[in-house]
């Protein structure tokens, strides 16, 4: 194994608290969390264990109040992950430290933009649907926009209220959530008297992308528990 490896992010709108807790059992195990990659991957680099613990904050900084920001995280046990980000910023603490976010309005106020970004999308899958006409490939994309983008609009609603939409992708029955929509993606496709033209085509490709995936993903969900298992019998 090398000394670098990656692991898709679970979508923090859903997810947050599992992820940050996986992210501190690898560094228990010596795989330390040094960045996110595209947006969705964690980049963790096999170093010492460490007994540390991950949060995050999205919240708007200007650029001339960057330093007092990160001093004030730091005062609190607080250490920023990689490099400064506009978007989204990781910061890694030893375990025991109190929470980042202890307040569920600022913690909600994060996903206001994120929120509204949702809603553009569902109304372009609005458009899709009454403008689609005989197009088979606007349906498939507004079917992907409404899906996507009206889930996460009603994730970042409830984290707002200070709520959460709990959505662990690590759990058997959220992969077979996964594997049941390619089905009805595919079957869909194929039931389309429509010519396989290339949209046609990329929805048939993200419906086996899921069926892959879904199948990939519950066997690293067995191998996973059976490797903790193991661990706690020794």
């Amino acid at each position: 194994m090398g000394n670098k490896k990656y692991i898709m992010c679970s979508g923090l709108a859903f997810a947050d608290e599992e992820d940050m807790e996986m992210l501190h059992e690898y560094a228990k195990e010596g795989w330390i969390f040094e960045r996110l990659r595209f947006g969705v991957l964690y980049e963790l680099h096999r170093k010492q264990p460490q007994n540390r613990i991950y949060s995050y904050d999205s919240n708007a900084v200007k650029k001339k109040d960057k330093d007092d920001y990160l001093a004030m995280f730091e005062e609190s046990g607080w250490h920023l992950v990689g490099q400064w980000s506009r978007d989204i910023r990781f910061f890694w603490a030893e375990a025991g430290t109190p929470a980042l976010h202890s307040d569920a309005k600022v913690l909600g106020n994060q996903y206001r933009g994120l929120f509204w970004g949702s809603v553009a999308c569902v109304v372009v899958a609005v458009i899709c649907f009454l403008f689609g006409g005989s197009k088979v490939w606007l349906y498939a994309l507004g079917g992907a926009l409404l899906g996507g983008g009206g889930l996460l609009m009603i994730a970042c609603y409830l984290r707002m209220k200070g709520k959460r939409l709990a959505i662990n992708p690590k759990t058997y029955g959220y992969q077979l959530w996964r594997i049941a929509t390619g089905i009805i993606l595919l079957v869909f496709m194929i039931r389309t008297k429509s010519a396989w033209n290339f949209w046609k085509l990329l929805a048939a490709g993200i419906a086996g992308y899921f069926l892959l995936m879904g199948c990939i993903d519950i066997l690293r969900i067995y191998l996973r528990k059976k490797q903790k298992k193991i661990r706690r019998s020794v």
